[in-house]
């Protein structure tokens, strides 16, 4: 029991310096609406153009909201929307909004899940068509047949 305000602390100073740089400051992240403002839309159109004000704020409010520390405070981010209201472009944007923009000192690292391989599929399919569409992400990441890497 004596040991354990000293795990306590080491945990702290973990969860500290995961959104910190090496000297342990935290790190100016940029704003993913600003991201979205240089990107553009499968027709080529703004992407921002594309993102209604409820969905703004709602990628805001999960992406760019941050506690006291500035650590982020949240790390998951539930959304419920009728079908075909943009749930998956959503998804694609704060996944490669986190992957890019997103700085930490070891990099990132980004994982999609999908309920089934259609969904997976559509998932996979329409970020590598984000991609081939911003050649700014297309300098920075490797399409390949089942990933995009960094």
């Amino acid at each position: 029991m004596g040991h354990q305000p000293c795990v306590e602390a080491a945990r702290r100073a973990r969860r500290r310096k995961s959104h910190s740089n090496f000297e342990g400051k935290p790190i100016k992240q940029t704003d993913p609406l600003k991201f979205a403002d240089k990107l553009k839309w499968l027709d080529g159109s703004p992407l921002l153009g594309k993102i209604e004000p409820y969905r703004r704020r709602d990628l805001s409010a999960a992406l760019y909201t941050f506690d006291t520390n500035g650590r982020p405070k949240h790390n998951l981010a539930l959304t419920g929307r009728a079908k075909k209201n943009w749930k998956t472009a959503d998804l694609i944007f704060a996944a490669l909004y986190r992957l890019l923009a997103w700085k930490s000192p070891g990099g990132n690292q980004c994982y999609i899940l999908a309920n089934d391989l259609d969904q997976s599929n559509d998932d996979l399919e329409l970020a590598k068509k984000i991609v081939a569409v911003n050649r700014p992400i297309a300098d920075f990441v490797d399409v390949k047949q089942k990933v995009i890497e960094r």
